[in-house]
């Protein structure tokens, strides 16, 4: 848990060399989001993958059962909303095919973002669902070099993150297992 006044309780701050919020997915990547909004001067960086920052137009039964049906804490509740908060470095990462998270999650956030006037990344992977699949490797590259770059101010060395074999073969090796 992360405490108001800066860094964790277990992570003292003269050990922490760059605070980051790592990659993250869906209600992962909304909580990246919202970390950074929340601790602006904790969470230095952070990569959101798909993330449903706007509940009130994500799946209406999982908004109510955690958030309740009171559309204002919705609003409280809602990363859209706080945007103007943003202050470190921060890509926003979605399938452009994505029937899970639909993409406008996405872009209503940037258009808040934009409003704001602040700096971000968007990467939208066109053909991509929710997985992924076939752009796996692609997006784990931009989001490994992203954080290499944020954190250590280096270029990614050459020959990085091998592609992972996929495929059905692999599939059904694995679920075989």
């Amino acid at each position: 848990m992360l405490h108001r006044a800066g860094a964790p309780a277990w992570c003292p701050r003269s050990r922490v060399r760059t605070p980051a919020v790592g990659p993250t997915l869906a209600r992962g990547g909304f909580a990246t989001v919202r970390a950074m909004f929340d601790f602006p001067d904790f969470h230095k960086i952070g990569v959101a993958e798909f993330g449903n920052h706007e509940n009130r137009c994500h799946h209406l039964d999982c908004t109510e059962t955690y958030d309740g049906l009171d559309p204002t804490v919705w609003d409280q509740s809602s990363n859209v909303e706080a945007a103007g908060r943003l202050k470190g470095k921060l890509p926003l990462v979605h399938g452009g095919l994505d029937d899970n998270v639909s993409p406008h999650q996405t872009l209503r956030l940037v258009d808040r973002i934009i409003a704001h006037d602040k700096d971000f990344d968007l990467l939208i992977i066109p053909g991509a669902e929710h997985a992924y699949l076939g752009f796996e490797h692609y997006v784990a590259r931009r989001r490994w070099d992203y954080l290499v770059r944020g954190l250590m101010g280096i270029e990614p060395p050459e020959g990085r993150l091998t592609p992972a074999p996929t495929g059905t073969e692999m599939i059904a090796e694995f679920m075989m297992t």
